[in-house]
């Protein structure tokens, strides 16, 4: 695959299909059942005019997006297209993901895994805020880990504003920020060791010496520009800053769910999540694509994708997976709510699990053609 795949032309081809067959799969029979009651109050919303759907919460983009198509008409199919338009792009961003992190086979796999998901081809098929979810955290994630190599301020800038907007799309996704901001960190860390420990190797490295004309608070300025620990400070505090400023009534919406801190005397019996043995199965049943053996075949490459990772010291990817999926049992847990939360509410767990379960696949094969191309009497 990977030889196949190095010709460009073979895989803008392969990327094509795979947009074809999430478009189909999120498209067919996209209007068969009728709007139902968040999608209805999700409807209605868009309905107003866009005056008043922005000047309420300006980083409404999702109504916004709705009403646009809505103006076309209002059958179902068209209330819902939006949100399946996003569920492809979330297929498309899936591959930018996985090539940046691994390769261009990973992304590919990881990006047909997405697109045949179940779970996924669910929810981008609702008028709700999931496939939006997906497609905010991938942008996040995906200009962050730019950001941390090549501390380009455009990348800042866009991880800045996709967090911005992940927060104001669904609340869940704070323990999104949480992860990104300590995978970071982590990474600069780890960075920082590395420097250290082949500082000795190059002993004269020197800084270069500020310009004459450029003053003491143009050399702090240009230093703070160059510590991607400051820039990834600075833009994760815009990124809520601007949420919180321009968040309209969504301090209001957690009082009405009853979001609270749950207290040291009223144990997880209202928790936003109650972790147990079957939710668990559950959610790596949504995650995969059903129970029983397909459960277990995703779960091994899964796990197959982070030996391969740690075989190939891709340590930067490799923190990625507990940063990103562990947080949320562990905040979300100690959250209480009067509203009901469920396995769809950690979707954003979903494109991280599906990448390294690609990693695996992909590490299995290269394993799989290193065994066939060994003589046969290495073979045993």
């Amino acid at each position: 695959a990977s030889r196949y795949l190095s010709h460009r032309w073979v895989k803008l081809a392969v990327i094509i299909l795979v947009l074809l067959l999430a478009t189909c799969l999120r498209l067919h029979e996209l209007d068969t059942d009728s709007l139902w009651g968040d999608e209805t109050f999700e409807a209605l919303h868009a309905q107003k005019d866009l005056f008043s759907i922005l000047g309420t919460k300006p980083l409404a983009i999702r109504p916004t997006m709705s009403h646009t198509f809505m103006l076309i008409g209002d059958q179902d199919f068209l209330v819902r297209f939006s949100y399946a338009a996003v569920g492809i792009l979330g297929v498309a961003l899936m591959y930018k993901v996985g090539r940046a992190l691994f390769d261009d086979v990973t992304g590919i796999v990881g990006a047909f895994l997405l697109a045949i998901s179940p779970f996924h081809i669910q929810y981008s098929q609702e008028a709700r805020s999931y496939s939006w979810t997906i497609l905010f955290v991938l942008t996040s994630l995906y200009c962050l880990y730019l950001a941390l190599q090549d501390n380009q301020v455009r990348h800042w800038i866009g991880f800045s504003v996709a967090t911005a907007f992940s927060l104001s799309n669904h609340v869940t996704t704070a323990s999104v920020v949480a992860s990104e901001v300590a995978y970071g960190a982590l990474v600069l860390l780890l960075d920082r060791v590395s420097r250290t420990a082949n500082l000795q190797h190059s002993p004269g490295e020197r800084h270069p010496e500020p310009s004459r004309h450029e003053g003491r608070l143009g050399t702090w300025l240009r230093r703070l520009r160059a510590s991607r620990g400051v820039m990834l400070a600075i833009s994760a505090l815009t990124g809520i800053a601007v949420f919180v400023l321009a968040s309209g009534n969504w301090f209001s919406y957690l009082g009405q769910i009853g979001l609270s801190t749950a207290g040291p005397g009223t144990g997880n019996s209202g928790a936003v999540l109650r972790i147990s043995d079957t939710f668990i199965k559950g959610l790596l049943s949504d995650f995969g694509a059903g129970s029983g053996p397909v459960l277990c075949l995703y779960g091994a490459f899964f796990l197959a994708g982070l030996g391969s990772c740690a075989m190939d010291r891709q340590w930067r990817q490799l923190l990625l997976a507990p940063i990103w999926i562990l947080p949320p049992f562990f905040i979300l847990t100690k959250l209480s709510a009067s509203a009901y939360f469920s396995s769809r509410h950690l979707i954003f767990i979903l494109p991280v699990y599906l990448l390294f379960a690609a990693r695996g696949i992909t590490g299995v094969g290269r394993l799989a053609t290193r065994y066939l191309r060994m003589p046969a009497n290495a073979k045993k």
